[in-house]
């Protein structure tokens, strides 16, 4: 019996010192790693470091004034906005925050031009406000013909 205790002392002396070791042991050094703007996989795990929210794409057209809507989800708050005007007419385009009404902008875009708006470019540093948006293009009595692209990503990078 005597033998048996002094075995399991010495096999809980063993395990004590292993586990002391594995925690004491320093993690390895690494270098500065600039985050990619593309994901990688490895055994069903995703990296994804910077990441865009959503882009999307809608047409303006069918009336003197066009209202067309999208949201910002949390962490995503910056925005790119591609806007063409393929009408013959200038028209007045406003970005609208429906849920507290501020006007980001309202720009007019010549007849046949575009204009590229990004939130840090235009004042907006600190990103865009969650919820729902409104974007409204108006041919002041001629019906608008216009598309648009948007983008919301997480960081500034993510938008060139």
């Amino acid at each position: 019996m005597k033998k048996k205790n002094t075995f399991l002392a010495g096999l809980s002396v063993l395990f004590l010192t292993v586990a002391v070791t594995a925690a004491a042991a320093e993690a390895p050094a690494t270098n500065a790693v600039f985050p990619s703007t593309y994901s990688t996989s490895s055994e069903e795990i995703e990296i994804t470091p910077m990441e865009v929210d959503k882009t999307w794409h809608d047409t303006a057209n069918g009336g003197a004034t066009v209202v067309r809507t999208f949201n910002i989800n949390a962490n995503y708050g910056h925005l790119k906005l591609f806007m063409q005007n393929h009408s013959t007419k200038p028209v007045t385009v406003n970005l609208e925050h429906s849920n507290t009404g501020l006007v980001y902008f309202s720009k007019t875009i010549p007849a046949g031009g575009s204009l590229t708006w990004k939130n840090f470019e235009q004042g907006f540093p600190q990103g865009m406000r969650i919820g729902d948006y409104k974007l409204t293009w108006s041919g002041g009595g001629t019906n608008v013909n216009g598309e648009y692209w948007g983008k919301a990503a997480s960081q500034k990078i993510d938008l060139p």
